[in-house]
Formats: structure tokens, sequence, C-alpha cells
């Protein structure tokens, strides 16, 4: 009869153990399903180089080097997405201005929202700053977009100073 019992208790241990297991692993994959990065938007964002006359030889420094990163996802709820900017400019100009845009960098073409919906970005001494926007703007899932940085906010194509042109990873 105690044989029995010890018996009856292993196959309960047994049993309570393959329970946890299986609760374990369920709350694992739970746990990795709300952790999984979602889709996002990456650009490397590139000064802007032209024949220019009369600009300063300061802020074209570096020409063809990488100036900073972007990255677009959605925000809390899916009509809201968040952009993380960080930037790093030699130029005169502490205050930049800066947006995102339909199409590929140098095409004329609008901002997604207007220029004032993105903070400006205010330089340091360094000359490095990272800066993020909350935007009421749903995260697209295809096209062509791209961040622009200016020296001023009238976003004019002459105060053009960087741009980079945004990639899609369903997968972040």
């Amino acid at each position: 009869m105690a044989y029995a019992r010890v018996a009856h208790h292993d196959a309960e241990t047994k049993m309570r153990h393959r329970l946890l297991l299986a609760m374990l692993g369920a709350a694992l994959l739970a746990v990795t399903g709300f952790t999984q990065k979602g889709p996002k938007w990456s650009a490397s964002i590139k000064m802007v180089h032209e024949d220019r006359l009369n600009e300063n030889v300061d802020s074209v420094r570096g020409i063809g080097g990488t100036f900073g990163a972007a990255s677009w996802r959605q925000g809390e709820t899916p009509t809201i997405s968040v952009v993380d900017l960080t930037f790093t400019y030699g130029g005169m100009e502490r205050e930049l201005a800066w947006g995102i845009f339909v199409g590929r960098c140098r095409s004329a073409s609008v901002s997604i929202v207007p220029i004032s919906s993105f903070p400006e970005i205010e330089l340091t001494g360094g000359g490095g700053v990272r800066v993020q926007a909350q935007l009421s703007f749903e995260l697209p899932k295809s096209g062509q977009y791209h961040v622009n940085v200016y020296k001023d906010r009238s976003a004019d194509q002459s105060s053009l100073v960087a741009c980079g042109d945004f990639r899609y990873s369903a997968k972040g």
C-alpha cells in the first residue's frame, strides 16, 4: 500500500512538472511575441553637396560621410508614429530644421506633416544631437520617404544641409 502511494505521488509530481513546463513555455512564447520588434523605417543621413561658391567650408566638411541616422516606427497607437534622429553638424548654424518627405532625397516633394511638427535640432558645443518627434501620422508600410535637414525653417532646397533615404524593414 505504501508502494502505491509513492508511485501515485511520483506520477502526480511528474504531471505537475509537465504542467509547469508547459505553462512556462506558453509564457515564454507570449513574452517573446510582445517583445518582438515591429516594422520600422531606417535612414543614414549624409551631407548634401553641390558646387556652392557661397558656402562656408565648415558647413560642408567631410562631404560624403554619414552624419546621422533616423529611425521611424509605430507609436503607442496605430495612428501615431515616432521618429528618432541623431545628427552631427559642423556648420555655423546652431538650430536646424528637419522633416520627413515623400520620395527620394533631392526630389521636389512635400512633407508628410508640417515642418513645425518636428522639433528643431538644437546643436550643442560638440555639434551632435539626438531628437525625437511624435507624429500624428500612421506608419506607412510601403512607398518612398526621406528625411531632410535644413539650415532654417524655410525648408527651401537652397537651405538643405543633409538628406537620407528611408528603407523599410517589416521586422525592425
